[in-house]
Order: C-alpha cells, then sequence, then structure tokens
C-alpha cells in the first residue's frame, strides 16, 4: 500500500504562544495487512513556525466516549483498541531551528509486526514543546488532534456472520428552502410537488449491526437522464448504535456575493437517488439505496389566478341576473356542493338488527314484541257460486265412418 497523506487545510492550522501549527487530514480508515502491499505506511506532514527553538511532538492518545456522550482523552495504550497497540511512530528530526520560517516535518506512522485481529481507534496529537519550559497537557494550548481508525485487511471474514451489518437509511426528508410569493407561504405544499425554489434533502442512516463500520454517502439527482445536482461524502466512522445525518441542496453559489443559484427545472420529474456504502478492514458490504422522486410544478399562484378569474366572471354575470334568478342559482349550486359532500362522506355503518341481513336468533320473545307471536288468522274458505262443469269445452263430433 502506498503512502497515504492528506491535503493541507487552511483550518488545521493553530497558533501558538511562540509560533503556528499545521497538521495534513488523516484518511478516516487505515486498512494494513493488505496482500501483496510493498510498502504500508501513513505519512503525516506537519507544518511549524517558530520564533524560538521547540522541539516537535507526536503521540498517540485513547479516545473514550461515555454514556453522556462526552468525550473523554487517556493515555495511549489505557484501552485494547488503543493504536498504540498496533502503530508506532518512526524516529524523526523534531527540533525547530526558532528562525522564525515555516519548517516542514514529516511523520512516518508503520504498522508493527505481530498485532490483534481488532478494530483499533484513537487520536494523534501534535504540538510544539519549547526546549526551556514544558507545555503539558493533552488537547492544551499548542496541540492539534486527528482521530484515526486502524483495521486489519480481512477482519469482516472473522466476525460472526450476522454481527456485521451495512448502515441502514431510517429516515428521508426533502424540504423546501424558499417561497416564491406571499401565496406559496399561505398554501400548503402537496407532497411530491415542489412548487418553487430549491429543495433541501436530508437523509439519517444507523449502524444495526454489533461492530462499526465506515459509511460513505452518494447524492444524485436527475432530471431524466442527466444529472443536474450530485455530492458525495468520505467514508466515517459509525459505532453501533449510532445513527448520523447529512443533507445537501440543490443549489450552488452565485458569482455575486451572498447570491444562490437554484440547479432544479422550472417544470418536470426529478429523481432523488442516495446511495449508503458500508466498509470495514476492506470487506465492502452490500450498497442500502433510496429512490425517490418529485415533480416540479409552480402550481399555487395560477390556481389563485384562475379561482379569482372565476370569482369575477360570476359576479359579474350575477349583477345582470334578477332576484329570482340569483336565488335559483344560488341554490343549484348549493345542491351541487350537497351532493358531491353526500357522495365523499363515509355512510354510517347500519346494525345488522335494521338491515335484511339475517341476525343470529337467540330466543323468540327476545326479538319480536308480544302482539306479533299471537298465531295467525285463518280465513274461512270461500264456496263456489254454483256447480262447476267437468267438462268446459264440447267433446267433438262422432265419425260416421
Amino acid at each position: 500500500m502506498a503512502a497515504v497523506s492528506g491535503a493541507l487545510a487552511l483550518d488545521n492550522s493553530r497558533a501558538l504562544a511562540s509560533g503556528q501549527i499545521s497538521v495534513s487530514s488523516l484518511p478516516a480508515e487505515f486498512v494494513i495487512g493488505v496482500p501483496d502491499a510493498k510498502q504500508e505506511k501513513l505519512v503525516i506532514e506537519v507544518f511549524a513556525t517558530s520564533k524560538v527553538p521547540q522541539n516537535l511532538v507526536v503521540e498517540f492518545v485513547d479516545l473514550f466516549t461515555g454514556e453522556d456522550g462526552n468525550r473523554s482523552y487517556l493515555p495511549a495504550g489505557s484501552t485494547p483498541y488503543s493504536l498504540a497497540n498496533v502503530l508506532v511512530i518512526e524516529p524523526f528530526d523534531a527540533t525547530h531551528n526558532g528562525r522564525g520560517a515555516q519548517q516542514r516535518f514529516e511523520v512516518v506512522l508503520k504498522p508493527k509486526e505481530k498485532y490483534e485481529q481488532s478494530l483499533f481507534t484513537g487520536g494523534v496529537v501534535v504540538k510544539l514543546k519549547p526546549l526551556d519550559q514544558s507545555r503539558a497537557g493533552i488537547g492544551a494550548e499548542g496541540s492539534i488532534l486527528r482521530s484515526l481508525t486502524v483495521t486489519p485487511f480481512g477482519l469482516a471474514a472473522s466476525l460472526a456472520e450476522g454481527e456485521l451489518l451495512p448502515a441502514q437509511i431510517i429516515r428521508h426528508d426533502l424540504t423546501r428552502l424558499s417561497r416564491s410569493s406571499f401565496i406559496d407561504s399561505v398554501l400548503p405544499d402537496i407532497p411530491g410537488l415542489v412548487n418553487f425554489g430549491a429543495v433541501e434533502s436530508t437523509v439519517t442512516y444507523k449502524n444495526v449491526g454489533e461492530y462499526p463500520v465506515f459509511a460513505g454517502l452518494d447524492w444524485k439527482f436527475k432530471n431524466g437522464e442527466t444529472v443536474i445536482a450530485s455530492k458525495a461524502f468520505r467514508p466515517a466512522l459509525l459505532s453501533p448504535g449510532q445513527t448520523a445525518t447529512k443533507e445537501v441542496t440543490t443549489e450552488i453559489a452565485g458569482q455575486s456575493e451572498g447570491s444562490r443559484l437554484n440547479l432544479l427545472p422550472t417544470f418536470g420529474f426529478v429523481s432523488n437517488s442516495i446511495s449508503v456504502s458500508s466498509s470495514l478492514g476492506g470487506t465492502e458490504l452490500p450498497v442500502q439505496k433510496y429512490d425517490g422522486s418529485f415533480f416540479v410544478l409552480q402550481w399555487k399562484e395560477p390556481l389563485v389566478a384562475t379561482l379569482g378569474l372565476y370569482l369575477l366572471l360570476r359576479w359579474a354575470w350575477r349583477r345582470n341576473l334578477s332576484p329570482k334568478q340569483r336565488k335559483e342559482s344560488t341554490s343549484l349550486v348549493s345542491l351541487a356542493i350537497k351532493s358531491l359532500i353526500k357522495k365523499f362522506r363515509p355512510r354510517p355503518v347500519t346494525p345488522a338488527s335494521q338491515t335484511n341481513l339475517p341476525v343470529a336468533v337467540q330466543g323468540y320473545s327476545s326479538i319480536y314484541p308480544a302482539s306479533s307471536r299471537q298465531l295467525p288468522y285463518r280465513p274461512n274458505p270461500i264456496q263456489p257460486r254454483g256447480p262447476v262443469e267437468e267438462n268446459r269445452y264440447p267433446k267433438p263430433p262422432e265419425s260416421r265412418f
């Protein structure tokens, strides 16, 4: 594995009482024991400026997070997962000449020959220490702390099945960042429909496994097949049960100071694709994806304008009607509204005893009143008025042959 060194950032520097130092960024995960790796080392670049002779001190510290969420610093080797149990700092010339010029130091971290198949995490502290006096205390003025996690290659293969799981997306929210008018502010939004302006996509993901993982996010907004906005977050350590929240917007800074440009189209479908990748010790876990979409359409202002125009035309039309015609038109409109409300109103549930459906009979006397339990009246048979002819039809004439 080649040497790893991060880009120098401006906010990494810190002014001291007698000088200034800046430290290069470290990767989120340093994988050791990779097969066919010619050289495994991690290079840290330190730039120091001082007007008095000083020594550059680089040391490991253990990071401990309590139940209240506060992080405390312990001396190196205090915990089993200490960086001091897996890495060594190679000797280097740590003396600054103190002439006021910037001096570069190269600090090399290398893995030990023997180490446990476990996850190691902690911090690397860099500080200047004057030759004539000591500046004690981790995290005191003049020190810079960089977090680091070391993972042996193939650590996931040694874990029990089901204990190492990828980070899961548990929540996603889409929020509008601007309003086009007072009407847009008053009328409520419809889910999945964006009236105007840029949006902010917020996702919350969680490590549901029993081991920490390194989770990275990749965002893409597409209009058809065209990617209109994208952003990627570098992998970060996610402890078991820990949740993290990230957000992106569909706007960028404009040329003028303080201006923002919206990247969304004025009309059309926009897809929002989010991918969460998880890994540990060079083992890639299944990627978790979220695919959503929304439609961009400025509908609120045209709706209010159409409704206002309709009311204005109706008022002008009713002015030319007689009082009787106005009353009749109002009655028709109210009747139509009542019919529409009745159609969509949920019908009350009718008890089975009030319907034609059969019910379970518990007893004859428990259902029908006493008057209905009397025997029905049997009418007398009607006597015929005269004798009944046995043969109403004449017999056919007898044949003479």
